[in-house]
């Protein structure tokens, strides 16, 4: 064996080459005891200091020999190569020392898996997979939102843990059946569901580029998910690898085309040039996608891109024009509506350009942000009460809103009128004491009372209006 020194010298050094990082938590699961043929009195537990524990997680790590000399370290069942991120699972034996918990053994359950025939993997498949079916149909949306904390709870662990023990016995089954098309589907379609888009793609990419059948189709998908994967990382600040997700899903959009010519690949191309200000090439794509198109909503996505760029380019006549045509194919949509009211903003005709925010905010009262933009063109246009009204009124159809009492508190504080401000500021401390916009504005409202007014103006009080002083 190793002496101490030894060991820990080893796992250092299989860390600097790994260089591991952004553990991910997958499931946790208490196994139940084990039943022995003891007997024991009612009430009495069999094994108070030891517990089962099977997990699922993934962490991002480079390849490195190293691993195979952990011996606490299971074999990844899946590996995403564009990213390294690994994934695992197996279970963990504790027993209780000194009011602590200690890992006492390891079960590799991938490697356990592996180990199976295809017959007993498909089994276990088909029973895990039965159970989230039965549950889909004993319980429908309605059912689930009643359920208590505790069920709640009890019913995420026993779907998520057979959700990933599925997915690792189809790992498994992958292994020994590689050229099997169907596993691959099950398995992609499978992490669609529970929105695991990164593992995802371990089975989209040989779906799109290995086999033939369908291939246009799973290289959109393919391009979707690698679009979403990349969103998380731009999220968390690696534009590189982001970039590199979105350069390779502009490839499979493109070879999609190549094979099919549908509008779905135009417009999501349209949709990464307007990102990155390509916007001659966003419209060409969004043309032909218009000449293809023939379900109505796919026709409405294309004038809104088309409007989009109109607005980049200070075209807001020809936005308009868009804009109008989406409204009279999505005249239900809330965002049709604020579009309309940004393009008549430009156009400077504020009257059309209420009517429209007013539109949105009947078609979804709970939007905080809509009475956000419409307070936002009436201080354009120097109206600064029914800004407030504004304000006033989305804070009467959302009471408990802490977003829309600092939007609030933020007006006060420009007018000057810091007794109003910390009126508001205080409401929404209330309402949400942890958000950290309430913390921040705090401190900018703090500095403002002890920074001194210019003397060449005087804070104005904004009067309130009749609304506010209903209780």
């Amino acid at each position: 064996g190793l002496s101490l020194d030894e060991w820990v010298e080893r796992r250092e050094e299989w860390a600097n080459a790994a260089n591991q990082g952004d553990l991910v938590p997958d499931f946790i699961h208490e196994r139940e005891p084990q039943k022995s043929g003891l007997w024991l009195p009612p009430g009495v537990d069999r094994s108070p200091d030891m517990k089962e524990i099977e997990a699922g997680w993934s962490i991002e790590m480079d390849p490195t020999p190293l691993s195979d000399t952990l011996p606490e370290l299971p074999k990844a069942i899946a590996v995403y190569e564009e990213t390294q991120r690994h994934w695992f699972w197996a279970t963990f034996t504790l027993i209780q020392e000194q009011d602590a918990w200690r890992i006492q053994s390891m079960v590799d359950e991938g490697t356990n898996a592996q180990r199976l025939s295809v017959e007993e993997l498909q089994k276990n498949i088909e029973e895990l997979d039965r159970y989230l079916l039965e549950f889909r149909q004993k319980y429908n949306l309605e059912d689930v939102e009643r359920f208590s904390e505790a069920d709640t709870e009890h019913y995420a662990d026993e779907i998520y843990s057979r959700m990933f023990r599925a997915a690792g016995y189809t790992d498994a089954l992958i292994k020994k059946m590689p050229l099997e098309r169907e596993l691959y589907e099950e398995a992609s379609g499978r992490m669609i569901v529970f929105k695991q888009f990164e593992r995802c793609l371990v089975y989209l990419e040989p779906l799109a580029w290995r086999f033939e059948e369908n291939r246009a189709l799973y290289l959109r998908q393919l391009a979707e998910v690698q679009l979403r994967v990349s969103e998380r990382y731009f999220d968390e600040g690696d534009d590189e690898l982001a970039m590199r997700l979105q350069e390779r899903a502009e490839e499979a959009l493109k070879e999609s085309l190549l094979i099919e010519d549908k509008p779905e690949p135009h417009i999501s191309l349209a949709e990464l040039y307007i990102e990155d200000d390509r916007l001659d090439e966003a419209e060409e794509h969004l043309l032909q996608a218009k000449a293809l198109a023939t379900e109505p909503s796919q026709v409405a996505h294309i004038e809104m891109h088309l409007g989009e760029i109109a607005m980049e380019r200070e075209q807001y006549e020809e936005a308009l024009s868009h804009y109008q045509r989406v409204a009279e194919l999505e005249p239900d949509h809330p965002d049709t509506w604020v579009d309309l009211a940004k393009a008549y903003e430009e156009l400077d005709d504020p009257e059309e350009a209420e009517a429209n925010y007013r539109h949105a905010i009947e078609l979804q009262p709970d939007n905080e942000a809509l009475y956000y933009d419409l307070s936002k063109m009436f201080t354009k246009y120097n109206q600064p009460e029914k800004a407030i009204e504004a304000i006033e009124e989305g804070l009467s159809a959302n009471p408990d809103s802490a977003v829309l009492c600092i939007f609030l508190a933020t007006m006060y504080l420009d007018s000057g009128d810091y007794r109003q401000a910390e009126v508001f500021l205080n409401k929404a401390a209330r309402l949400d004491p942890d958000a950290p916009y309430v913390q921040m504005f705090r401190s900018v409202l703090n500095m403002a009372k002890f920074v001194p007014a210019s003397s060449s103006s005087t804070p104005r009080k904004l009067s309130r209006s009749k609304k506010k002083k209903r209780r």
